[in-house]
């Protein structure tokens, strides 16, 4: 499937986008929790790794790490900041000629709902994939948004974020149209109150139950799923992230 890389209008302005800091200081401490306490050297795949934020902090705490990304834009960046890492051109569709040039790996991850930009005619392939990916042992960490709250209430928007960078205000405003059984995310980018760019993407929600039907269907059934980042909330229908987490 040839991918169409929507990510142009962003990635300039992704790292400004993204609070770092703040899922930094929750998701790493996490994906490490699902390790063995010896974890120095394990190699680890991030599907969909973007500027490569992640994987200079698996790298803080000892990870091989590698990634994944298909947006041209978006690994430029990766490549710039991490320039001893291997970025493959490669999305979730690829994942099996991934995993068999490159893998098995100890730890996958897939985080900042990437998933729902996978077609759902796709995901059964995505998922045996993963199951190829997956060394005996290892664990996988999937991230998307609560689309089971989602598909619920359908907002028309989620909330705006201000970020104030270099002396500069940027708005990000962020649109949902509900399309049959799509989303379509639209996000406007201004600076100080100028627009600056509009970027639009099609999703296509995972529920919970589809999540873990996915899984077993590929042999995956050791999976727990927890609202967010934190091991100590199970995943709810109205949870407003899921978080996945899968031992082969």
């Amino acid at each position: 499937m040839d991918y169409q890389d929507g990510y142009s209008a962003l990635a300039p302005y992704y790292d400004i986008f993204i609070d770092w800091p703040g899922r930094l200081a929750s998701e790493i401490p996490f994906i490490i929790s699902t390790l063995p306490s010896d974890h120095d050297n394990i190699r680890c795949l991030d599907i969909g790794c973007g500027t490569g934020r992640h994987l200079e902090r698996l790298a803080d705490q000892g990870l091989h790490p590698e990634g994944a990304e298909p947006s041209s834009h978006l690994r430029k960046y990766a490549q710039q900041n991490l320039p001893d890492v291997a970025i493959h051109s490669a999305g979730m569709d690829q994942l099996g000629e991934l995993a068999a040039d490159y893998g098995p790996w100890e730890l996958v991850t897939c985080l900042g709902n990437t998933l729902p930009h996978l077609e759902p005619s796709s995901r059964p392939i995505f998922f045996s994939s993963l199951a190829a990916a997956l060394a005996p042992g290892a664990v996988a960490v999937l991230h998307s948004l609560g689309y089971d709250r989602i598909l619920r209430d359908r907002p028309g928007e989620l909330q705006e974020k201000t970020v104030c960078h270099q002396g500069r205000q940027y708005i990000f405003q962020r649109l949902y149209e509900y399309r049959d059984n799509k989303i379509i995310f639209k996000l406007n980018i201004l600076q100080d109150g100028k627009q600056l760019s509009t970027q639009s993407e099609t999703l296509h929600p995972l529920t919970g139950s589809q999540l873990s039907g996915l899984c077993r269907e590929a042999g995956l059934s050791e999976v727990t799923m927890f609202d967010g980042f934190d091991s100590s909330k199970p995943y709810e229908t109205g949870s407003a992230n899921l978080v996945c987490v899968i031992v082969r």
